[in-house]
């Protein structure tokens, strides 16, 4: 393999071998009448690229008819990428893109972070309910004399559920919310259906016993994703 210097950067000079066998998966990519085509990576496992399948830009799924992925994945390891070490930063996907009209291969990252959507509100008595008396004993035997009481929830991922209690700016484990308050903030949370599912949402419901009010302040979790091409190049060059 040769070590060519520009510009004071190393790159790698892609290998005879490699070559041939990136200059077949392009030709066998035009003849399924793709422009360019995306080889989905597994970044958590030891072999990056394991699958003989490759999606069709434009739709149209197809498998080369022979195995190239250990090729692949030295010519990936020979580029040093480090890919792992991406995923504190939001990794979710890493694939490759053999374009045949551009004659080339890239490699290809895609970051996600999550962004809070618009504020949406439900506003509601807290004495239809439950016994706002009993409540409020319960919560003074817990917390001593307090105004202001916040529940904060989270669900994503099929999950949700509530990370803890604030009162008067003090922050207390989800276990010291009362029973009759979790049962009062999911129904209100099934308002919004999905609210768990996948990106999930986010939130908080004010506790307003001197005005006998729930008020829950609604989030929705926006994915956003970010494509990053971490390393591009000709096929020929």
């Amino acid at each position: 393999m040769k070590i060519s210097i520009y510009c004071y950067e190393v790159f790698i000079v892609m290998t005879q071998k490699e070559k041939i066998l990136f200059k077949m998966m392009s030709s066998y990519i035009q003849k399924m009448g793709c422009d360019s085509a995306e080889i989905m990576g597994e970044y958590w496992d030891d072999k990056l690229f394991s699958d003989r399948s490759f999606i069709c830009k434009g739709g149209g799924s197809y498998k080369f008819p022979f195995d190239a992925s250990d090729v692949i994945n030295g010519w990936v390891d020979s580029l040093d990428l480090d890919i792992r070490s991406y995923e504190d930063e939001g990794l979710n996907s890493v694939w490759l893109e053999i374009s045949p009209e551009d004659n080339s291969i890239s490699v290809i990252a895609c970051f996600s972070e999550i962004q809070l959507g618009e504020e949406q509100l439900i506003d509601e008595s807290l004495s239809d309910k439950l016994n706002v008396e009993e409540l409020k004993k319960e919560l003074q035997k817990r917390f001593g004399e307090f105004k202001d009481l916040e529940i904060q929830f989270n669900g994503y991922g099929d999950s949700g559920g509530f990370e803890g209690i604030k009162v008067d700016g003090r922050e207390y484990g989800s276990e010291r919310i009362p029973s009759s308050l979790e049962e009062v903030s999911y129904a209100m949370l099934q308002e919004f259906g999905g609210w768990e599912i996948d990106s999930g949402s986010e939130g908080f419901l004010n506790i307003d016993l001197e005005n006998d009010k729930v008020v829950l302040h609604f989030h929705w979790n926006e994915q956003l994703d970010r494509p990053e091409t971490l390393h591009r190049e000709e096929i020929d060059g």
